[in-house]
């Protein structure tokens, strides 16, 4: 079975479910630092370069999932500052926590859009956005924009990933049907010159015979 036909055997609605549910996990709170999201992402690209998923259906899947999952982010960071105002995880998680707050304060446009593409920032700019009172409008237009380019740009990876899986094993089995009929020519060829040289030495040998009857 090929690597395509086994992709293609995973479809199903569901599955826009599971991606898009991980992909939104990653963004809720702060463990989401633990929950592959993105390669989810591009795991939902590479199915949907074998047929068993929708291009453009896993794109609108992860789109929804990283929205909608900042958003609760968003939202449990506001009512956790408001429950404990001043509190910060500790530990490396905390460093990225304090540079996401930081960066919100300062920039908070581009720490939405730089949270998308990182792993931790990921985890820690919407509960931090929360946390820091940025504006509930502003949030979530940055995050629009921020998954509306992200979401596009890891299936796009995953899809093109998956097609160049398919053309090096197409490749390999053009590679090995021409090295198959390659050995079948050379062991035609040794056969018949191995059976010629057989009868040149046998000639003189039965020539010599004939004689000396």
């Amino acid at each position: 079975m090929s690597v395509q036909a086994f992709l293609a055997g995973f479809s199903g609605l569901w599955l826009y479910v599971v991606i898009g549910g991980l992909v939104g996990l990653a963004s809720v709170s702060l463990p989401g630092w633990f929950v592959p999201g993105q390669a989810c992402a591009v795991a939902g690209g590479v199915i949907a370069s074998a047929g068993g998923l929708g291009v453009a259906a896993t794109m609108l899947a992860v789109f929804a999932g990283a929205y909608i999952g900042c958003g609760i982010g968003y939202g449990l960071g506001a009512w956790f500052a408001a429950a404990k105002p001043g509190w910060a995880p500790g530990g490396r998680l905390g460093r990225w926590w304090l540079y996401a707050v930081e960066l919100l304060g300062r920039h908070a446009g581009a720490a939405v859009l730089a949270g998308r593409w990182n792993a931790a920032l990921r985890a820690c700019v919407p509960n931090a956005a929360g946390a820091s009172r940025v504006g509930w409008g502003r949030f979530l237009g940055w995050n629009a924009l921020a998954c509306a380019i992200w979401s596009p740009a890891v299936v796009g990876a995953g899809v093109l990933a998956g097609r160049a899986v398919a053309a090096a094993q197409t490749g390999l089995g053009a590679v090995s049907s021409l090295v198959g009929v390659a050995a079948l020519v050379l062991l035609i060829l040794g056969y018949r010159r191995w059976a010629g040289a057989r009868v040149a030495l046998a000639g003189p040998a039965a020539t010599s015979s004939e004689g000396g009857a």
